[in-house]
């Protein structure tokens, strides 16, 4: 394990800088909590430190032939001190993945340290997601990241492939502009104004969501999942189109509490809109809620 950093909050306080979170910078000088993201440093740091105590020797090398990737292992021989290459097979898949990643710690570990050192959570957040941002692909695929920088969330949302939700399929007889079919109205103007804002927003309909519901994980499938491509935060989008159905709105509560009890909350990670026969739900209601995203 590495040093243990006592910080004191008087002259340990993070430097910010103009791309971060302002809201964050504001938190931290109300609550003078910085003690807490430093400690985030430190605990990865140590992982990574442990990680490497019980890594395998040598490291890891790529070829590039005819558009596929072939992975070999590379350690120095210690009679000869020369390196030799042996060619990982698609069963040691796990063997690439270890090597990968211990590269990947070797890198971000000054980066820590240097962190640490400056009392600067910030920056080094942004410098650990260059640096893996920087990796070829042939890399970033065997890495698990500390987190997942921006880019990374985008590309593995483009790179996303699941079923579509198969139950009331004939109900899917709206056509949206970007020329999919949805089960209503609503939720094809939702659609259509979400299009729109492409340059900002993606979306994907009825995208599976496995949450915990009293101790057994099952399936869920929000009626919209919204990313924002700067951020790279998600949103969920549920349209509740029957709130003068009694048995609907019963469910709609249960639903909603499972949402929470995951921690996904209503005005924060999911955003509900309502209507009922009488009273339909507005263009205007729903480019506010986007505007909002």
């Amino acid at each position: 394990m590495g040093r243990n950093y006592v910080f004191d909050t008087r002259i340990c306080a993070p430097i910010f800088h103009k791309n971060s979170d302002v809201g964050r910078k504001e938190a931290y000088i109300k609550n003078k909590r910085y003690p807490e993201e430093l400690d985030e440093l430190i605990r990865i740091r140590n992982n990574a430190q442990k990680f490497l105590r019980g890594s395998p020797k040598g490291s890891l090398k790529s070829q590039n032939r005819n558009g596929r990737i072939y992975y070999y292992h590379q350690i120095k021989d210690e009679d000869s001190g020369k390196f030799v290459k042996q060619y990982i097979t698609k069963d040691e898949l796990q063997l690439s993945k270890d090597l990968a990643q211990k590269a990947y710690f070797k890198k971000i570990i000054p980066l820590l340290d240097e962190g640490i050192k400056k009392c600067d959570y910030f920056l080094t957040v942004e410098a650990i997601d260059e640096m893996f941002d920087s990796l070829p692909e042939s890399r970033r695929v065997l890495v698990e990241p500390v987190w997942l920088s921006v880019k990374e969330k985008i590309r593995r949302w483009e790179n996303e492939k699941f079923e579509p939700y198969t139950k009331y399929q004939d109900k899917l007889i709206h056509e949206t502009d970007r020329g999919e079919f949805v089960r209503s109205k609503s939720e094809r103007d939702i659609a259509n104004e979400l299009f729109r804002r492409r340059k900002s927003l993606d979306y994907k309909y009825e995208r599976p969501l496995i949450l915990n519901v009293h101790g057994k994980l099952e399936e869920f499938h929000p009626d919209f999942t919204v990313i924002n491509k700067f951020t790279g935060k998600i949103t969920y989008w549920e349209h509740a189109g029957k709130m003068d159905d009694p048995r609907y709105v019963a469910n709609l509560i249960e639903r909603i509490n499972v949402y929470i009890e995951n921690g996904i909350f209503p005005g924060e990670d999911l955003v509900i809109t309502y209507e009922t026969m009488a009273i339909p739900l507005t263009i205007r209601n729903i480019r506010l809620y986007i505007e909002r995203l």
